[in-house]
Formats: structure tokens, C-alpha cells, sequence
């Protein structure tokens, strides 16, 4: 039976569980590494605000982390000149916007990592424009609040890992696609606990929009999978019993990944085949979502909506759909 946890960052330590586990573990390991100040409750760790509440929801936030960023300046004449290379300097400052942005996009603000990662790809051969659109991003952390919010899910028993995937064709450097996904814990009522999220340039050139939303969909699988089985191992549960759900806009992949239709490209057809065992041998269900409701677009895109996203990640709860395609 689970009594404890202990979570390490360099020298930086992050510890639950019982009485038990408090005696025995964390005093012990305090003494051993001299730890020269604990907090609880309420403390900051690795630059993150982290707040337990009395309901034992817990919130954690950037907000201080967001109040020492600064707006670049950029000379309106200059930020004309849209089309003229970047100086060297200007080329540092996009790369300390990039690590900022990333660093808040994978903490608490999963909306701006798209900016960051678009960013990523200009450091040899950038713009001016591109250093507008990073102060573009500057200004959108501002807008929001960064923060994300865990409730209580209920009994382990009821919850089920939910992930949402997206790919976006050729949107990157006119040639490369974008992956994306999100996971999360579904838990009693609408309960969510956001545990992961990523956001990638695809390492190969995709020829058709169900490619890339088939290979996002299996490296989300991945993740699932390994979520899965990090949350039975640690709850003492059977292997395999957590319901794994996952869910995207493409309806055609969709149906494919289940069956439904062929696939004449012959390289797609791997991945497809990949997406299908997953399917079968991790009883893994894939559903059709509108795109309003798939958490992963805004991560894959500037221009979606990033409402229900932020609202999901913010409030710890997510409606259940209405009017999916499901199997």
C-alpha cells in the first residue's frame, strides 16, 4: 500500500504521504541532507507557487514567475522592416523569450508553448517579424491567468486516463508539421487532474494531414500507456484495469485507426498499424471530438481558441461530451 512520495530536483525536495512515511523517510532523509528550510502547505518550489487547500485541492502557479517578465522594445521602424535577417542580438533576445515562454508553456500556461516552439525554429534564420510575434506572445502570458488547479478525483477505482491529440499539417517552417498532446485523470463527476502535455516539431515530413494526426495519436498512445501503468504500479492496481480514452478532431483518422477504412499510403500505413495494435492489445478507446472541444489544438495553432483549454486546466473539471463519435 502506497504511505508516501518523494519528488527530487537537484537539491530541491517535494514530499507526501502519512504519519508513518513522515517518520520514517522524509525526517530521516532531512537529517541525512541537512535540509536548511521546509515549508508546507504553502511554498514555492522550482520557481512554482504551490498551494494545498483545506478540500486538499492544490493550485499551482506562476504568477510571481510572470510579474519579473519584461515586454521587449522593438523600434516601430525596425518592426516595419518585417522581412530584413535578424542581428545577433536580436537572435539572443529571441532565444531568451523562447526559454521563458517554454518554461511557463510546460508548468501552467500550455496555450503559449505553440509560440515557443514556432520561435524554436527561427534562431538560425529569423525575421524581424519573428521577434514581433514573440513579443506578440510577451503580451498574450498577461492576458491569462498561470496557474493550474488539482481536485479531488475520488477513489482511484473510478478513474480513467483521458488524452487528447492533434496534429497540424505543414505549419512550421512551410515544410514541417506540429504534434501535440494532453494528458489527464478523469476522476469522479467531471473532476480532472491536467498530468501532462507536450508540444513538438514532427521529425519527419508528413505528405497528408491524416499522417501527422496519426502519428500524434500514437505517440499520445505512448504516453497513455506509460501514465497508465505509473499510476497502477503505484496504487497496487491490476495491470491494465485504468480505462484509457483518447479523443481527437480528425473524423477520418478516426475511423481509420478503428477499421472503419483503408490507407493506400504505404509509409502511413505503419504508423496506422501501430495506432491499431495500441488499440487492441491496451483496449485503448478513440474517439471523434468538434475541435472546440479538443484540449491539444491550441497547442498545435496560434489562431485556435484556448478557452476551454485554459478553463479545464484552471477550474480542475471538464464537462463530458456531448454528441462524440464513439465506438
Amino acid at each position: 500500500v502506497l504511505q508516501g512520495m518523494v519528488g527530487t530536483h537537484v537539491d530541491d525536495f517535494l514530499h507526501c504521504g502519512n504519519k508513518e512515511f513522515e517518520e520514517d523517510v522524509t525526517q530521516k532523509l532531512a537529517k541525512l541532507f541537512q535540509m536548511g528550510k521546509t515549508a508546507s502547505n504553502t511554498f514555492k518550489y522550482v520557481g512554482m507557487e504551490i498551494e494545498q487547500k483545506e478540500d486538499f485541492s492544490i493550485k499551482v502557479s506562476q504568477e510571481d514567475y510572470v510579474k519579473e517578465l519584461e515586454m521587449i522594445v522593438i523600434d516601430p521602424g525596425r518592426a516595419k522592416d518585417k522581412e530584413s535577417d535578424l542581428t545577433e542580438d536580436e537572435k539572443s533576445t529571441l532565444r531568451k523569450i523562447a526559454g521563458k515562454i517554454g518554461w511557463l508553456g510546460r508548468q501552467t500556461r500550455p496555450d503559449v508553448l505553440f509560440s515557443q516552439v514556432e520561435m524554436s525554429t527561427k534562431f538560425l534564420r529569423g525575421k524581424v517579424d519573428d521577434l514581433v510575434n514573440a513579443q506578440k506572445a510577451i503580451k498574450k502570458v498577461f492576458t491569462q491567468k498561470n496557474f493550474i488547479m488539482i481536485k479531488d478525483l475520488g477513489p482511484v477505482e473510478g478513474w480513467k486516463i483521458e488524452g487528447s491529440t492533434d496534429g497540424a499539417h505543414r505549419n512550421l517552417q512551410a515544410a514541417y508539421s506540429t504534434e501535440a498532446n494532453v494528458m489527464m485523470i478523469r476522476g469522479a463527476g467531471d473532476s480532472i487532474a491536467p498530468l501532462s502535455w507536450m508540444c513538438n516539431k514532427m521529425k519527419r515530413i508528413c505528405g497528408s494531414t491524416m499522417e501527422g494526426e496519426t502519428m500524434a495519436l500514437v505517440i499520445g498512445m505512448g504516453h497513455a500507456v506509460y501514465t497508465r501503468a505509473l499510476v497502477e504500479e503505484i496504487c497496487g492496481m491490476q495491470e491494465k484495469t485504468t480505462p484509457i480514452e483518447m479523443v481527437m478532431d480528425n473524423e477520418g483518422t478516426c475511423l481509420a485507426v478503428r477499421g472503419h477504412c483503408s490507407v493506400s499510403d504505404k509509409r502511413l500505413n505503419i504508423e496506422m498499424s501501430r495506432a491499431r495494435e495500441y488499440r487492441l492489445e491496451d483496449n485503448i478507446a478513440v474517439n471523434w471530438v468538434p475541435s472546440r472541444e479538443q484540449l491539444a489544438d491550441p497547442l498545435t495553432k496560434k489562431t485556435a481558441n484556448s478557452m476551454e483549454l485554459l478553463r479545464t486546466f484552471q477550474e480542475g473539471s471538464k464537462l463530458r461530451r456531448q454528441g462524440a463519435l464513439r465506438v
